[in-house]
């Protein structure tokens, strides 16, 4: 099981990580498609630190192996947007973190997600109208480095834009754990995963003002790594600058992740997953 100190633990060294990438003050600014650049057009040290908050649906497909589930459970699922009663009785945690830093045409950035859900379910009644239930209970922790170079700056229609080119490689730890309840209680099984997969993508933002920025980020990762294993993702954020150090942003990202695993002789069944996370965002960022 993955536990919640344990990706804690991640993500506040990962912000730390970012933030020691400052080895000079740098001057904050509005938004500015020569961000990395001084005004005189001298390369400069910028940071940009995004926790957001989010409201997750998921979905996708899992093979475990697992003796307690076996072939009962479907093994596609999909929740669509957690409703709110199932925000407070089902989600645990739900929280993404992004950063990057900037240094003339190159950066660097780190993007982090935890997601925590556990919910009880019936598997099947018998005849004798015993219940046999059990409480599904997934963790999920992703960390993507990577590093980015700036293909473009200049205006699109008029509107000031920059586009960079990015790659970096994603770690991403899963965990499930089965617990059984009513007529299966004390039986309990479990999974944990962790892969690494490589990653390309684009990152391009429009400053329609000084104040306020869009940006659209698209990525594949996988590249066939993992038994042939593809992925994707895709963003679009909206920020306003409340000053030239804070902004609001809100938006939406979605992350498909796919991997198989080894067969399993004794179940003759492969081990995989398919998972799809999505939803909208709401946090501040903050610009040195």
């Amino acid at each position: 099981m993955i536990r919640r100190s344990k990706a804690a633990a991640i993500f506040t060294a990962t912000v730390l990580s970012l933030a020691g990438l400052v080895t000079v003050p740098a001057q904050a600014q509005f938004f500015s498609n020569k961000d990395g650049y001084a005004d005189d057009g001298s390369p400069r040290l910028q940071v940009e630190l995004a926790p957001y908050l989010w409201w997750p649906g998921f979905g996708g497909s899992v093979k475990l192996a697992s003796p307690l589930v076996n072939d009962r459970t479907p093994g596609s699922f999909s929740t669509g947007l957690l409703s709110t009663s199932l925000l407070k009785d089902v989600l645990h945690a739900a929280i993404i973190g992004a950063g990057i830093v900037r240094y003339g045409p190159f950066s660097a950035e780190m993007d982090i997600q935890y997601l925590s859900v556990s919910e009880s379910k019936n598997l099947v009644t018998s005849p004798a109208g015993e219940v046999f239930r059990v409480k599904t209970a997934v963790e999920l922790v992703r960390v993507a480095p990577g590093v980015g170079y700036q293909v473009y700056a200049g205006d699109v229609f008029g509107i000031p834009t920059s586009v960079d080119a990015r790659a970096g490689f994603s770690y991403l730890a899963t965990s499930e754990t089965f617990t059984g309840e009513a007529a299966l209680t004390g039986l309990s099984s479990s999974n944990s995963t962790g892969f690494v997969q490589p990653w390309l993508g684009a990152r391009a933002d429009f400053v329609l003002s000084p104040r306020w920025r869009i940006e659209l980020g698209g990525l594949v990762q996988g590249l066939g790594v993992s038994g042939g294993s593809w992925g994707w993702g895709a963003s679009g954020n909206v920020s306003y600058a409340m000053t030239d150090w804070a902004a609001l942003t809100f938006g939406a990202r979605a992350l498909e992740t796919e991997r198989f695993g080894d067969s399993d002789t004794a179940r003759g069944s492969r081990r995989s997953l398919s998972l799809v996370t999505y939803g909208p965002i709401i946090g501040v960022s903050f610009r040195f």
